[in-house]
């Protein structure tokens, strides 16, 4: 089984990704890799990040050092805090999910997908989903989607007519659209289910009425009627 890496760089106010593979993990690999983001965005004023042997290296640090962006360790916090480490872990885990998903459907239809090629289709599901606020990470950081990763040329290694293009491109966006929303909910309801206990997911008991039944309706404690009857209030 071929392990392939990827590097994850998520902006903290939109949320919006890249996943960039990488063929190993050295310090002049990853400064490569990271240089796909500054293209785009330009360099940051903060850099965030685990403990990664590259991150950390001095050579790495230098190399940001000298475009002015400061560098600050990624610490953990408590389990199911909204902390900005439990944010990118959580991405991170839709985000394997998510390329697990797209590689085994891409299987099945006969795509080969390359690794730069799995890593645009992940980051284009990702940056396709709506957030809390209805806005997606492509609206937040560029205001417009850019071109489909799945757009430029053939996919995979086979050549495909226009009509197979198509309907395979379908497939592939729906199924990596569907496991990343899919996983970010799943990600909500653990972070919930942690702060609040497992009681936040019991549904409230159902109340079964026939027709003709009374039932008493209102907004405030005090506007309860008594029990000799009445004018209901609202």
């Amino acid at each position: 089984m071929v392990t392939l890496t990827f590097l994850l760089i998520v902006d903290d106010a939109t949320r919006f990704r890249l996943v960039i593979f990488v063929p190993n993990r050295e310090t002049e690999t990853l400064k490569i890799a990271f240089t796909q983001w500054t293209r785009i965005f330009g360099w940051p004023v903060v850099l965030a990040s685990d403990e990664e042997r590259a991150v950390l290296s001095r050579e790495f640090q230098q190399w940001i050092e000298r475009r002015r962006v400061k560098y600050r360790p990624l610490l953990g916090g408590p389990s199911g805090r909204h902390t900005q480490a439990a944010v990118l872990n959580a991405i991170s885990r839709v985000t394997r999910k998510t390329m697990h998903t797209i590689s085994t459907e891409a299987t099945m239809l006969k795509i080969t997908l390359s690794p730069e090629e799995l890593g645009a289709e992940t980051s284009h599901a990702g940056n396709i989903c709506a957030l809390k606020n209805g806005s997606t990470p492509f609206q937040g950081a560029i205001g417009f989607i850019p071109q489909d990763p799945l757009d430029s040329g053939d996919l995979g290694d086979l050549p495909n007519n226009d009509t197979d293009r198509c309907i395979d491109k379908v497939r592939l966006r729906y199924i990596g659209r569907t496991s990343y929303q899919q996983g970010l909910q799943e990600e909500r309801i653990d972070r919930l289910t942690k702060a609040h206990g497992s009681a936040y997911q019991k549904p409230d008991p159902e109340c079964a009425h026939e027709v003709g039944s009374s039932v008493e309706y209102y907004k405030l404690p005090e506007h309860r009627m008594p029990q000799d009857g009445g004018d209901l209030r609202p």
